[in-house]
């Protein structure tokens, strides 16, 4: 029950901050997806905030502080008189209580997450929770092994829920569970206000949150799903700004962007890069653009320059004499790839989306499209960079075990891109 509470708590702070930036636009179920997406993002930077100013608060500030900006949120959407929300049927909405049971009863069966979520994200979360004033100890250079580099997003958000439930592992389960289903709603509700049938939408979005592979990667508990969310986001308010010519959705473009930088230093690569890539395309407002997102990202330029340790886990094999960069080592970043697209894990769904994107043609790449396209391969690229330069890991157990969840991350807009080239003019 204490779940559901902030849970709506959340919800709502999203919602209503959502609302109070779009003001009179007519609500859709998108909106309400989307403001349920920067819900999660709020609660963490409040826990964040407070944690940096209090260091061992009072486990109540949090709710209150929640609840106090509730209310202001509240009073201003009634001040700026916004649209009320009023929404007519849309059926398609109910594969998303199906996808939530066949994610239940998986997620019950690893109630403790994947390895990374048990090593790091949540013992992270711990370390916040419980640790008093000896909360940092969790950046020591002796956890290197918990990556005690990465950001906090996840964390704070499962410790906010926390101080509304008490210590309780099955929070971070059932967040597990509501981001995939926000990832999905996002996806699902965003193709069809791009006027993609429902059908097709419907279709998209069952083929990517039904696979097996990725059902276990969405309740693992990692912060992949976290960084997906916050990337699909930001790239539909952002062909939104561009479609309806209206500067509101790109400033929570650059929210979630900013947000997404908080995520994993996989989600900083993508939200830099995002950025670049919407300053190319020459938005209307460009300062307005990155000003609002650097201050979304301001936790991870406090985090990144004040508080997190040097990497343990990197060698530069540029330079190192014991651990070079090799050339069989590249041959390996270069194949591998091709390897894991046509696996039998991802049934055929990477060979789908690549022969989709040849038979749409140049309706892929043309603009606003090809912002889709120049991320992908952009991102991919800098990620295989950095499997070739960095060499403390054996880069074949390295790519096994971490490429599938790059990948996953990245394939709702993947497929948002699929599904938005797919779509004819009539």
């Amino acid at each position: 029950m204490m779940y559901l509470i902030a849970l709506c708590i959340a919800v709502g702070l999203g919602i209503l901050t959502l609302r109070l930036i779009l003001r009179t636009k007519q609500p859709s179920y998108l909106d309400l997806f989307l403001g349920a997406a920067l819900g999660f993002g709020i609660v963490g930077q409040i826990i964040f905030y407070l944690q940096l100013l209090g260091n061992n608060f009072n486990h109540f500030l949090p709710p209150v502080f929640s609840l106090i900006l509730l209310g202001i949120l509240i009073v201003l959407n009634k001040s700026k008189k916004t649209t009320p929300l009023k929404f007519s049927k849309n059926l398609s909405l109910l594969i998303l209580p199906l996808l939530a049971i066949v994610l239940w009863m998986e997620a019950n069966y690893y109630p403790l997450g994947g390895w990374d979520a048990w090593s790091c994200w949540n013992l992270k979360a711990k370390f916040i929770y419980l640790g008093a004033e000896q909360w940092k100890d969790m950046l020591a250079p002796n956890l290197w092994r918990s990556n005690t580099n990465y950001p906090l997003a996840l964390p704070t958000i499962t410790v906010w829920f926390w101080h509304w439930t008490g210590f309780s592992q099955s929070s971070a389960m059932f967040n597990a569970v509501v981001l995939t289903l926000l990832t999905a709603g996002v996806l699902l509700l965003g193709l069809q206000e791009f006027k993609v049938s429902k059908k097709i939408s419907i279709l998209i979005t069952v083929a990517v949150f039904t696979l097996a592979l990725g059902n276990t990667l969405s309740i693992s508990q990692y912060s992949d799903m976290l960084s997906s969310l916050f990337l699909l986001c930001a790239f539909i308010c952002y062909l939104l700004s561009v479609e309806q010519k209206n500067d509101r959705w790109l400033i929570l473009s650059a929210i979630f962007a900013g947000l997404l930088s908080f995520t994993k230093n996989e989600g900083l690569v993508a939200s830099g890069l995002f950025a670049l890539l919407v300053l190319y395309l020459k938005p209307q407002k460009p300062f307005q653009f990155i000003s609002i997102l650097l201050a979304a990202a301001l936790p991870m330029v406090i985090f990144s320059l004040g508080m997190a340790p040097h990497n343990e886990a990197f060698i530069n094999g540029l330079t190192s004499a014991s651990k070079p960069s090799t050339l069989a080592r590249l041959q390996y970043v270069l194949l591998y790839p091709l390897v894991e697209f046509i696996g039998l894990q991802w049934g055929g769904l990477w060979i789908c989306a690549a022969a989709a994107l040849i038979i749409s043609g140049q309706r892929a790449i043309k603009k606003p499209l090809i912002i889709l396209g120049l991320f992908i391969v952009g991102y991919l690229g800098i990620v295989l960079v950095y499997y070739q330069i960095n060499t403390f890991f054996e880069i074949d157990w390295w790519m096994k075990n971490t490429l599938n969840r790059i990948l996953f991350a990245l394939m709702p807009t993947v497929f948002l891109w699929v599904g938005l080239s797919l779509k004819t003019n009539d």
